[in-house]
């Protein structure tokens, strides 16, 4: 019954009630309930929710992905159902737009180091990592070196940038999930590299170390690869198009292998 769901608000309520009874049916039959059973105990046995909020829920979700597609022609046609989302707080302003890559794919290779990642963390003692780590940086003498990190606690969500004259810390939506945080921590890093070359930035070499493996691995997989990692290519491809070079290197979180220590968030978060 979920087919077609995104279009039922559009619906009139007799029409709509056609359609309940189906599934308030299918309910009863499901649980072995009684024909006269109240048919709010009967979801709630069930652990569904009322229909209404079902196909409610389902054209969110349909909205929220016409949303990131502005070229799409259905988006004028969503106002009513983006009024539903100010209630529970959703500002669908704030998704991400898909944005076609503006250079071929396969014409730019961003350099990602992913050498650490042949030692297994519980077999491999810090001192290990940093040296391995040190023999790395070596290809790497002139870059402008930027550590991050993101956390994810009660507390809410927070990302982290550091070198050896910043430190840049942000509070984040406490919906992110911490795969998300990483990933803008380094789109953040790019940003932030992009903004300031030319103002008493002599670098022309960066290197960003992340402990995201997820995000460095979405970013090597450009061809299938997530929203927020289609503008940090997009933003390097333009950095190497104005002569910075921006690359990225694997570090395994939390083992003290890197020179400076990069900032715990779960201490930031306020």
């Amino acid at each position: 019954m979920d087919y077609g769901a995104t279009i039922y608000q559009s619906a009139k309520s007799h029409h709509k009630r056609i359609i309940d009874s189906t599934i308030n049916s299918s309910l009863r039959f499901a649980i072995g309930a009684f024909r006269s059973s109240p048919i709010e105990s009967i979801r709630n046995l069930a652990l569904e929710p009322p229909t209404e909020l079902r196909h409610l829920e389902k054209s969110l979700l349909y909205a929220a992905s016409i949303t990131r597609n502005s070229g799409n022609p259905v988006n004028k046609y969503t106002t009513e159902i983006t009024e539903y989302a100010k209630d529970p707080g959703i500002e669908f302003n704030a998704i991400t737009k898909v944005q076609p890559f503006k250079f071929p794919p396969w014409a730019f290779n961003i350099d990602i180091n992913l050498d650490l990642t042949k030692f297994k963390k519980v077999d491999t003692t810090p001192m290990i990592y940093k040296n391995h780590l040190n023999e790395i940086l070596q290809d790497h003498k002139n870059a402008n070196c930027y550590y991050t990190d993101a956390s994810k606690s009660r507390k809410g969500v927070g990302i982290a940038i550091t070198n050896h004259d910043l430190s840049i810390r942000f509070k984040l939506r406490e919906s992110y999930s911490i795969y998300t945080a990483e990933a803008i921590e380094i789109l953040n890093t790019v940003d932030h590299i992009l903004l300031n070359h030319d103002h008493g930035n002599p670098h022309k070499s960066n290197l960003i170390l992340s402990d995201s493996l997820s995000s460095l691995t979405s970013l090597k997989n450009s061809f299938n690869t997530t929203d927020i990692a289609k503008l940090i290519l997009q933003k390097t491809s333009l950095a190497y198009q104005t002569g910075i070079k921006i690359s990225l290197v694997w570090i395994p979180g939390h083992s003290g292998t890197v020179e400076f220590k990069v900032l715990e968030v779960y201490g930031l978060v306020i």
